[in-house]
């Protein structure tokens, strides 16, 4: 068992996030009223996300930066410090076989025994143990939202990266994750890696979305991880820019489709990696009025206008 957590009794926790122990567990105790509905745009997603109070989210990171952070994921973990989706992709970029799997709900399906289980692992005291697992989990769930959720979806991943990333190995294989998007690569075919990969993901308590299963040979086209077009050069697949380019012209004219940040998020994304094309939908985007329903107005005093203009001319002619 590993003893990284032993240290840490509640007293020195609450030291730690320089927050009193018994108000630290009276915020464990207000856990409905602590968090609230938002949607974050990321990677050219829309993500439902739980978002923890000002004061819990302060706390959360502290724990994270003071307590949690004593343990680490392993360099794999691409979603972790010093990854990136960019390094992730380029990992496997110019393999002959590539492989992508996706953990179906994988926030909503770490609930808080499994919580519980990885802290206990770690060595953590049993009473310290209760008051971090309240101040995480959010209706029996890891919430997607709160900044200590990447760091303990790791630790309850890391028996099933163990696995799959010596299997890979075994194979002349190579395995990264990134936060719920699986990548194996190699020389050869994945078939008997991603055996193991199935296994280990029912060993860990989670599910595959079977429907987002991609498997690519020497000969495929459009590979793609994490959202992206693989290339070289790294790119946003085409139906990105189409939908930013669709939800801007309905902006445009006061339907909004997609919200304001919803479109810049997106933007954002692909100038990531195409700069010159997210240029031109920023330039298109900037046009208009940040009040979108001015153009549906303005277009309704066009048409008036031309009303006007028609009933005055048939009047004449009468």
């Amino acid at each position: 068992m590993n003893s990284c957590f032993s240290p840490w009794s509640p007293r020195r926790i609450s030291e730690a996030v320089k927050e009193p122990e018994n108000a630290l567990w009276a915020l464990a105790d207000v856990e409905p009223r602590s968090y609230r509905a938002a949607v974050l745009y990321e990677r050219g997603k829309e993500r439902p996300l739980s978002i923890p109070s000002l004061r819990l989210r302060r706390v959360q990171r502290r724990l994270v930066d003071s307590v949690l952070s004593d343990w680490a994921p392993a360099r794999l973990v691409m979603s972790a410090r010093g990854g990136g989706v960019e390094a992730n992709v380029r990992a496997h970029g110019d393999a002959s076989y590539l492989s992508v799997r996706d953990l179906k709900r994988a926030f909503p399906s770490v609930n808080a025994k499994m919580v519980h289980e990885a802290l206990v692992t770690r060595g953590m005291p049993a009473d310290s143990v209760a008051l971090v697992r309240r101040l995480i989990t959010y209706r029996n769930e890891l919430p997607q939202g709160a900044p200590t959720s990447n760091h303990v979806l790791d630790m309850v991943l890391a028996g099933m990266d163990d696995a799959v990333a010596t299997a890979a190995t075994l194979a002349g294989a190579f395995y990264t994750r990134y936060v719920d998007d699986i990548t194996l690569s190699g020389p050869a075919p994945l078939s008997n890696v991603l055996a193991v990969v199935d296994s280990a993901v029912r060993s860990a308590g989670l599910k595959l979305n079977t429907s987002k299963s991609k498997d690519y040979s020497p000969r495929s086209t459009d590979r793609r991880i994490n959202g992206l077009l693989v290339g070289p050069p790294i790119r946003v697949p085409e139906e990105v820019h189409e939908e930013v380019a669709r939800a801007i012209v309905q902006a445009r004219h006061g339907n909004w489709t997609a919200n304001r940040r919803g479109i810049v998020g997106r933007i954002e994304w692909i100038a990531r990696f195409e700069p010159e094309a997210a240029a031109k939908l920023r330039v298109a985007f900037n046009r208009i009025d940040n009040n979108g329903g001015q153009f549906k107005k303005r277009d309704h005093e066009r048409k008036l206008h031309h009303g006007h203009r028609r009933t005055r001319r048939i009047a004449r002619e009468v």
